[in-house]
């Protein structure tokens, strides 16, 4: 029958590492000769134990026999065979030669995690250093640098000149409307335009074909706000006075009835250029009848054989049509200066 110190084969584990295969005997000497916790384990029991706990392992230990004597060398972290704890002559493994050297390599392997430390303590503060030197030498830089000096702030540009309209054609008109070769006031152009269901298009041509019946209507999906429609004329010989003004019929002439029911222009910003050069740029307020109304120009605009003269009506507020909400100006026409 097994003695109770031959009992095993034990699994022995610690701070040291873990092995297995060993005797009770083996156990005991590790216990007594290398500092716990140490731990324990073999088929049979249902958990690890404290080793001096196991019944056999206390009673090898209470013995005597391993008091102080060095039969097991210590177990290897890989655990899978222990090793006696005597050279192949017999001499202990651990001398006081050998004590001796581990000592010091151990002495030295703390100077040199101590000096390590020391280096990246050093860098660490010398970096803390170096960031405070340039934050304060940046602090100086813009303490030294004047605030640049803001630019001016422009002017608002000065408002606007703003005219109304009139019934009467004034007196520095001449007798009739410039007219192209085709017999037009012009030629037409808009931002956008209007077309029906049933196909038809108030383009913007129709402001310079002398009917008054017809008219160019914007396609906006409101009041047409910002809109514009633009009257372009190439002047000849009957503009060598200059031209005097405008003549607009600002909403839809074909009847009262159709007056009412679109959108009519109540002010509109006009612009005049000839050959791309502004000439006038003005406010006009117009009345809400059907009548054509004339506007005339501060001044005559200059306007050579070959030279174009250009208006434009943008929509800035309108009077509100009846059943439509399109913005509508039945012609346009340019008037010589009288001479």
């Amino acid at each position: 029958m097994e003695s109770p110190t031959q009992g095993g084969p034990w699994w022995c584990g610690g701070s040291w590492g873990q092995t297995q295969g060993l005797s009770t005997e083996q156990v005991a000497q590790i216990v007594a000769n290398y500092p716990g916790p140490h731990w324990v384990w073999r088929e049979g029991l249902p958990q690890w134990m404290p080793a001096e706990q196991v019944p056999e392992i206390a009673q090898a230990l209470q013995s005597g026999m391993f008091g102080g004597k060095t039969t097991v060398d210590r177990p290897s972290p890989a655990g899978d065979e222990v090793a006696t704890q005597e050279d192949d002559d017999g001499a202990p493994f651990f001398t006081p030669n050998r004590l001796i050297f581990f000592g010091l390599l151990a002495f030295g392997l703390l100077i040199v995690c101590g000096l390590g430390g020391l280096v990246i303590a050093g860098h660490v503060k010398q970096k803390k250093i170096d960031d405070a030197r340039a934050a304060e030498a940046a602090r100086r830089a813009a303490m030294a640098t004047p605030a640049p000096t803001p630019e001016p702030t422009p002017p608002p540009p000065p408002p606007l000149e703003r005219v109304r309209s009139t019934i009467d054609k004034p007196r520095e008109f001449g007798r009739r409307p410039l007219k192209t070769s085709r017999g037009r006031h012009g030629d037409g152009v808009a931002s956008s335009e209007l077309v029906e269901a049933n196909g038809t298009v108030h383009g913007a041509d129709r402001i310079g074909d002398v009917k008054g019946d017809t008219a160019w209507c914007e396609s906006a999906s409101d009041d047409g706000l910002g809109e514009w429609v633009e009257l372009w004329f190439d002047c000849g010989v009957s503009a060598e006075a200059g031209i005097g003004g405008v003549a607009v019929r600002a909403g839809y002439g074909r009847s009262e009835r159709f007056w009412r029911q679109n959108n009519r222009v109540a002010d509109a910003l006009l612009t005049v250029d000839v050959n791309g050069r502004e000439e006038w740029k003005v406010e006009v307020n117009f009345d809400d009848r059907v009548d054509q109304q004339y506007v005339a120009f501060d001044r005559p605009a200059r306007c050579a054989r070959g030279d174009t003269i250009r208006a434009r009506l943008e929509i800035l507020s309108v009077y509100q049509g009846s059943s439509y909400t399109d913005t509508c100006v039945s012609t346009m026409s340019f008037y010589p200066a009288s001479r």
